[in-house]
């Protein structure tokens, strides 16, 4: 594997990466073990903060979306970057209807992103045409708060 870089936000190939793209390809080593209940409340956390940022993004409030996102995500998009982006990579899928959540893991440190704490969540969306798309959500922990750090959609 190649070295991995805490890159811009944005990058499209059917898919829109925002800072933590690196944070995806983990190595079994960056998973921090948590006793069951410490990690189950931090998935649960995090997947609340990830569904009211969606609420947000799912309402076209692009820039209240990027207000309420992590402090890094801010760093490396402006509001107007950060609109025109989610507004190319979800156009063609738009609308984003019911979301089952397929997976979450929580990981710490992940290569190429800055240290912290991430839970990765990926749910099979419902979008235009009958399709689905599958949506990687990643909130971090900053202070006492959970705010999404990355954000990517790819059509099945």
């Amino acid at each position: 594997m190649q070295g991995l870089e805490y890159r811009s936000p944005v990058r499209r190939v059917s898919a829109l990466a925002l800072p933590v793209s690196a944070a995806l390809i983990l190595l079994p080593s960056t998973i921090r073990p948590l006793a069951a209940q410490e990690a189950s409340t931090d998935v649960e956390a995090a997947s609340a903060a990830a569904t009211k940022w969606l609420a947000l993004i799912d309402a076209g409030e692009y820039e209240a979306s990027w207000t309420q996102a992590a402090s890094g995500f801010q760093d490396a998009v402006t509001p107007a970057v950060w609109t025109e982006s989610v507004t190319n990579a979800r156009g063609s899928l738009e609308p984003f209807g019911d979301r089952e959540l397929i997976s979450s893991q929580q990981v710490t440190d992940p290569p190429g992103a800055p240290p912290g704490d991430y839970v990765i969540l990926q749910y099979r969306t419902d979008v235009a045409g009958d399709r689905t798309a599958v949506e990687t959500v990643v909130p971090m922990r900053e202070g006492d708060a959970w705010k999404v750090s990355g954000y990517f959609v790819n059509p099945e």
